[in-house]
């Protein structure tokens, strides 16, 4: 059975996901953040005839995100989604579990997929800055005209608007930025953070001849992170991602899939 969750049923839902909280971090901080059954993020269940949970699903805006085990009939989620009636709508998640559900989400085709990868920082990452770096710091809200400028070139599934940056560098959570005289080439921020667990993201730069300037942004927002206590995890969607987590000292922890809908 499928049914919406309300608020009285968040400390099950926060047990559940957090049995993979490098994986559900996402759902995790913003049940912590925002709860489950307002009007930005709604939660949905699988629950068993013992009333176990089986399977959970959280909308965000038009993001979507699947904590299922392989194999699992996700038939009737993927009818949930499609009766929400959105335009276009990107799914995320495991590629066991999100490869299954995007061809059973009935009028809707992928217009993009993307393979990814979810990263993780080394404990002993050496996140020392180098020489000829970039000026970096933590934005504030006085930047968001610029990250917005920056943002407004970036791919799809990375660009920002100025409500999410003016979010990302005011809220719980926080936006580093590199630049070279006024100009703004790079950003790094995090998407959710949990008391000791964070997850970086927004990683664009102004070109990929400015791989010193995300690096750098990076680095410092991975660097502010440790210094809370935090784990830092990232999901990569390509090459070049990949390669500037690598120079900072990300490992891989699983695949990850990324898939834009269009109704």
């Amino acid at each position: 059975m499928i049914r919406q969750f309300t608020s009285d049923d968040e400390p099950r839902l926060a047990a559940f996901c957090g049995r993979a909280p490098e994986q559900n971090i996402v759902m995790l901080a913003n049940l912590a953040e925002l709860g489950g059954h307002g009007g930005l993020v709604q939660f949905w269940g699988e629950v068993d005839a013992a009333g176990n949970l089986a399977a959970v699903l959280m909308r965000y805006g038009t993001l979507w995100y699947l904590d299922a085990p392989p194999g699992a009939d996700l038939l009737e989620l993927a009818g949930l989604i499609s009766r929400v009636g959105q335009e276009r709508l990107v799914l995320n998640g495991p590629p066991e579990t999100i490869s299954v559900l995007a061809p059973l989400i009935a009028e809707y085709a992928a217009e993009l997929r993307l393979p990814a990868r979810l990263r993780i920082l080394r404990e002993n990452a050496a996140l020392t800055r180098r020489t000829g770096s970039p000026a970096v710091r933590r934005a504030t809200l006085d930047d968001v005209p610029a990250l917005a400028e920056l943002y407004a070139a970036a791919p799809q599934d990375v660009r920002r608007g100025a409500d999410s940056l003016r979010r990302s560098v005011a809220g719980a959570r926080r936006a580093y930025l590199a630049e070279r005289g006024r100009a703004v080439t790079a950003c790094a921020l995090t998407t959710a953070e949990l008391p000791g667990l964070a997850l970086a993201g927004g990683l664009h730069g102004e070109g990929r001849m400015w791989d010193a300037d995300l690096t750098a942004a990076l680095g410092a927002l991975c660097e502010s992170l440790q210094q809370d206590g935090k784990t830092v995890t990232a999901v990569t969607r390509d090459l070049w991602t990949d390669r500037i987590c690598d120079a900072l000292g990300f490992a891989d922890a699983a695949p990850w899939l990324i898939i834009h809908m269009k109704r």
